[in-house]
């Protein structure tokens, strides 16, 4: 299917723009001159943006529904332009009446977009399904008015940076849901007869191109790998709704997108899906997305085995991801182990039992004691014989390591994997990302480096060996002794003990990541281990 129904709307080019970053399919000079464009008109937030009128190009924009979308009734501020989709451009006709100034100015601040590309460089490394392709971030110059959030109503005076971000097109599922919230701005016609029309239409696209049945199955099979894998690490999308999911399950629209406390069920705002609400809200896309098929097609399809589908695959791959948390292998059949089975529900439970809900995007370490507790009693089992969960690793010791390494070596190296992604997480907080991204957005010449540098993280966050790494400094452990990298030398350390003593008196090292010194989270997973192997 490679199309959707859409909008025709004319689009000027920005006369001096600056492409701050690409991921190399494109050159900079290619990505200003094909997808520097803006709908300029009576927008005040473009009323510094030198345009040129006489050079222009026809973008589409595309119609979707979404209960997370308020009034608009598809592509609000986005287009697509030779084939690639612009976020940015201004307000489009499909951008419903609101009060909010932000979300009627059509804008893409630059802080925004960094926080979006460094969220996805690194969500696309780490999810196992991965997100739309981002290929290009654009400067189009700066606004002479100011609004920080979708609540601000007020316009303040001073400038922000303004970009366009570039990604690759997508179809959604929200392509085939009612856009039922719409209200269209004046002069412009939209009703449910139209809404009714274009469903009907890109339904009937989709099912002259593909098989209906691979289309659901695929979803559901990729939906139940994310969603499983998120659930296990806490990495939430932030932002889920029909419009922010592609028909394959890749995320898109990142700007939400976080790791989640541990001990707390999170969402970006009260209208949002909650992180611990987001594996079932994939049953109620799927639910609808699978009705309105099968209305338009006249053709009698069963909702319930695509449910059934993801349920099931949910629950093979939850057993997949949570063996992986814990420093284990997924083999073939281990999920029908009932010895497996059991181990992985009772961390399911501990996931779904927070004691506490914040509201807003994450940024300080919160309380993990409860989380401590739980680790420190895994691997406090592992080491005792006599145990199911003593046996689970001996099974994974004798099957992988036995000819490697000592049995208790075996068990520390397993352990970095979830005691890292307990005390390193704030590392992946979209609030830490935004804070970085506001103190960077004037560096124009070199966000391609700064954006880059980020990239590293999705590598090494869910290894075994790497403890940390960052462009100057990197820790491994190999089984035997740490290895401490930085300024072109190399420390052996033959415990954890002395590898602390060693970064203490030691301030030369460095641990930043996103303008954040992670050295304490860093000695916190090292005390862990001392507690833990003592």
């Amino acid at each position: 299917m490679n199309s959707v129904k859409s909008k025709n709307i004319t689009l000027s080019k920005v006369k001096h723009s600056k492409c701050v970053w690409t991921n190399g399919a494109r050159s900079y000079n290619d990505n200003e001159k094909l997808f520097s464009y803006v709908k300029k008109s009576d927008n005040l937030f473009f009323s510094e943006i030198d345009v040129d009128d006489d050079l222009t190009t026809i973008a589409y924009c595309d119609y979707y529904g979404s209960f997370g979308i308020g009034p608009n009734f598809g592509s609000g501020r986005s287009a697509t332009i030779e084939s690639c989709l612009v976020k940015g451009i201004g307000r489009t006709p499909l951008s419903g009446v609101t009060e909010s100034v932000y979300n009627s100015s059509g804008i893409y601040p630059l802080y925004e977009g960094i926080t979006e590309v460094i969220s996805y460089i690194i969500l696309n490394k780490i999810l196992p399904v991965g997100c739309i392709e981002h290929t290009a971030l654009i400067y189009i110059g700066r606004s002479p008015f100011y609004s920080t959030s979708s609540n601000e109503n007020v316009i303040s005076d001073g400038y922000q940076d303004l970009a366009l971000l570039v990604r690759h097109p997508v179809i959604r599922v929200g392509h085939f849901v009612r856009a039922r919230n719409a209200a269209p701005q004046e002069g412009v016609e939209y009703s449910i007869y139209d809404d009714l029309e274009r469903l009907k239409e890109n339904i009937g696209g989709l099912n002259q191109c593909h098989s209906f049945h691979d289309v659901f199955t695929l979803f559901s099979e990729n939906c139940a790998n994310q969603f499983s894998f998120s659930r296990v690490n806490r990495i939430g999308h932030g932002a889920l709704n029909h419009s922010n999911i592609a028909i394959d399950g890749k995320w898109l629209d990142l700007s939400n997108s976080t790791a989640v406390p541990d001990n707390h069920n999170g969402h970006a705002g009260y209208g949002d899906v909650p992180f611990l609400d987001e594996v079932g809200i994939v049953e109620e896309l799927l639910k609808e997305w699978v009705y309105n098929f099968g209305k338009f097609t006249f053709q009698k399809i069963s909702i319930d085995y695509y449910l059934d589908l993801y349920r099931s695959r949910y629950k093979e791959y939850f057993i997949k991801h949570c063996l992986e948390y814990f420093g284990l292998s997924f083999s073939d059949g281990c999920h029908l182990d009932p010895n497996v089975e059991l181990f992985c529900a009772k961390y399911n439970v501990f996931i779904m039992n927070p004691t506490k809900v914040i509201i807003g995007v994450p940024r300080e370490q919160y309380d993990i004691g409860k989380q401590r507790k739980y680790l420190r009693f895994i691997f406090g089992m592992a080491l005792s014989e006599g145990n199911p969960i003593y046996k689970l690793y001996l099974d994974e010791f004798n099957s992988n390591y036995i000819n490697k390494l000592e049995y208790r070596s075996f068990c520390m190296l397993s352990s970095i994997r979830s005691l890292k992604s307990v005390y390193l997480r704030p590392m992946l907080y979209i609030g830490n990302i935004y804070l970085y991204a506001r103190s960077i957005v004037g560096c124009h010449d070199n966000l391609q480096r700064i954006i880059d540098e980020t990239s590293e993280v999705g590598d090494w966050f869910l290894s075994k060996n790497i403890v940390f790494k960052n462009v100057s400094t990197e820790l491994i452990f190999d089984g035997y002794n740490f290895k401490l990298l930085y300024n072109d030398e190399e420390v052996v350390f033959e415990d954890a003990k002395s590898l602390i003593r060693y970064m203490e008196k030691n301030s030369s090292v460095d641990f930043k990541f996103i303008g954040k010194d992670f050295k304490v989270n860093v000695i916190d997973v090292l005390s862990e281990l001392v507690f833990i192997f003592k």
